[in-house]
């Protein structure tokens, strides 16, 4: 791992599993690296990633996948990392799981994984602003930065969502979806006004549908690829099918 750090002084993109969660301390990567974008899919440690960031002082762009929830950092930690060692940063994107308590309400807990992001280094010194996504009675919720910055969103139920941002009817948060799921298990599904997806190219949808979906996509003069499913097929879907994409 060592070895291929060192031999790829262009290396902009990382996936990584457990792997590098092994060698992530002692691996050898450019100091000079201004840009990186980082999946992270089980590793645990979170100290492990600090210092693996630690390596890198001339950071200006960074963009974070985590996708476990041993990896969430509150806004504190992540003020203090980036105060102590990465100063040069510009611009912080990331997506990140959270793992919800069910013996205390879900908003209660939201307000205060939002209030860790409130500081005056977020909302004044870098304009950094986060949201947070979750739907009742489920144990996990999605926190990430605004816009929006990743090819993917996902519906499977009705969302709630709170933000640090003040929103306007105006905003384009969500331009950089491509991909679109949208399998709601629940008939009345409702989510914030400002989510909306104007570049939709890539959509899974399951009916049959209801006047929400219209509100969040209103438009689909990217559509390329479209995959429609339905356990209950009837006329009221194709007729649905039709009428809105022909």
């Amino acid at each position: 791992m060592d070895r291929l750090f060192t031999h790829t002084p262009r290396l902009r993109r990382i996936i990584a599993d457990n792997c590098l969660n092994i060698h992530m301390n002692s691996l050898s990567i450019s100091s000079s690296m201004t840009t990186l974008s980082i999946s992270l899919i089980n590793v645990q440690y979170r100290d492990s990633f600090f210092n693996f960031l630690q390596k890198m002082p001339n950071l200006r762009y960074l963009k974070v996948e985590f996708y476990s929830v041993y990896l969430y950092i509150n806004g504190q930690r992540w003020e203090q990392m980036i105060r102590n060692c990465l100063t040069n940063l510009e611009r912080l994107q990331f997506k990140m799981l959270i793992s919800l308590n069910n013996d205390q309400k879900e908003e209660e807990q939201i307000d205060r994984i939002l209030d860790t992001f409130r500081s005056q280094f977020w909302l004044v010194e870098h304009r950094w602003f986060v949201q947070c996504d979750w739907s009742l009675h489920k144990e996990f919720a999605s926190l990430y930065t605004l816009p929006y910055a990743f090819d993917t969103f996902c519906f499977y139920s009705s969302i709630q969502s709170k933000s640090t941002l003040s929103f306007d009817n105006d905003q384009r948060l969500y331009d950089c979806v491509h991909g679109l799921i949208y399998k709601p298990r629940l008939f009345n599904i409702s989510s914030s006004f400002h989510i909306q997806f104007f570049n939709i190219q890539h959509l899974s949808i399951e009916f049959p549908i209801t006047s929400h979906f219209w509100s969040i996509v209103p438009r689909f003069d990217h559509l390329v690829s479209l995959d429609a499913l339905s356990n209950n097929y009837d006329e009221h879907c194709q007729y649905q099918l039709i009428r809105r994409f022909t």
